[in-house]
C-alpha cells in the first residue's frame, strides 16, 4: 500500500480536503494550525490525535505555516503522538476489485476437483474412444486399455510414476489460492502485479512440461516393438493420427477455471486505472 508522510501544516489560505475528519480541522484550530491540503491522489487512511495533556508539550513549538504538504516516500504524518496517514488512491484497489481476486482463488481451488487436459483415442474397434484424463493430483480414464495398444508400437506406459507432478501440484495451486486471498485482503496494487506475474509462470512452466512428456512418450519409442513407426510428437491441442488411431487432445474443465482466474485478476487492473 503506496503511502505517504509529510509534514501536515498546509499552504497559506489553503481549504481542508475532502476526506479529512472535522475532529482533525477542530484540533488543527485549537493547536493555531491553518488547515492542510491532502494531495489530489491521497486519501486519510487512519487518525491518531494527542490527548488534550499531550497538546501543550507536543504544540507548543513553533511550526512553519508556510511549508506546503511535501511529497516524500515516508509512511506517516506525525505530529509528536498525532499520527495521520495518507493512502495513494491510485495503489489501492476497489472492494468490488478484492471480490473478483477473492473468486479467482476460490476458482483456483475448485480447478483442482476437475480435469485439466484430456487425450481421447478413436479407432474403429473403439469408436466410443478411449480417455487419459489428466487431473492435477491423478490419472484417470482408459489408461491400461490405451497402454496395451502402445506396448505393439513400443510406447512407454502412461502411469501416475511417469508424471511425478501429480503428487504436489494440487497442493502448489492451493498455496496460490492462499497468496491471491492475502492480495484481495490487502488490496494492492504492485501485489496484484506480483500475482498476475505468478499466474504467468506457473502457465508457461505447465505448458513446457506438458509438452516434454509428450516429446519423451512419442519419441523414445523402444526398437524392439512389433509394429515400427516414425517417431511423433502429441499435440497439446487438436488432432493426431497414429497407425489407425486418431487422438484428439482438449482442455479440461479445470483449465478453463484457470483460465477464468487469471482474467479475474485482469479486471482489477482495468478497473482500477489510474484516471
Amino acid at each position: 500500500m503506496a503511502q505517504l508522510t509529510c509534514l501536515l501544516i498546509g499552504a497559506p489560505g489553503a481549504s481542508l480536503s475532502a476526506g479529512v475528519p472535522g475532529s482533525l480541522l477542530g484540533a488543527l484550530r485549537l493547536w493555531g494550525l491553518p488547515s492542510p491540503v491532502l494531495p489530489q491522489d491521497f486519501e486519510l487512511a487512519s487518525l491518531n490525535l494527542p490527548t488534550h495533556e499531550e497538546n501543550a508539550v507536543a504544540f507548543s513549538r513553533s511550526l512553519a505555516p508556510s511549508a506546503p504538504i511535501n511529497r516524500v516516500s515516508l509512511t506517516s504524518l506525525i505530529f509528536e503522538k498525532g499520527v495521520v496517514t495518507l493512502i495513494d488512491k491510485n495503489s489501492k484497489l476497489s472492494i468490488l476489485s478484492s471480490i473478483l481476486i477473492t473468486l479467482s482463488a476460490f476458482l483456483l481451488v475448485l480447478s483442482i476437483f476437475f480435469p485439466w487436459w484430456q487425450m481421447v483415442f478413436f479407432a474403429p474397434q473403439y469408436p466410443e474412444g478411449l480417455n487419459i484424463i489428466v487431473y492435477p493430483n491423478k490419472l484417470e480414464g482408459e489408461i491400461d486399455i490405451v497402454n496395451g495398444l502402445n506396448h505393439y508400437i513400443g510406447m512407454e506406459n502412461f502411469s501416475e510414476e511417469n508424471f511425478p507432478q501429480l503428487q504436489y501440484l494440487s497442493y502448489l495451486v492451493i498455496g496460490l489460492a492462499v497468496i491471491t486471498l492475502v492480495v484481495a485482503l490487502l488490496r494492492n496494487k504492485k501485489f496484484l502485479y506480483g500475482l498476475i506475474g505468478l499466474f504467468m509462470v506457473g502457465g508457461i512452466l505447465g505448458v513446457i512440461t506438458l509438452r516434454k512428456a509428450l516429446v519423451h512418450f512419442g519419441t523414445n519409442l523402444s526398437p524392439t516393438a512389433p509394429i515400427k513407426i516414425d517417431p511423433f510428437v502429441p499435440p497439446i491441442l487438436g488432432h493426431n493420427t497414429v497407425a489407425n488411431f486418431l487422438t484428439n487432445s482438449i482442455l479440461g474443465y479445470g483449465t478453463y477455471f484457470l483460465i477464468a482466474a487469471f482474467i479475474l485478476l485482469l479486471i482489477p487492473l482495468w478497473k482500477d486505472r489510474k484516471k
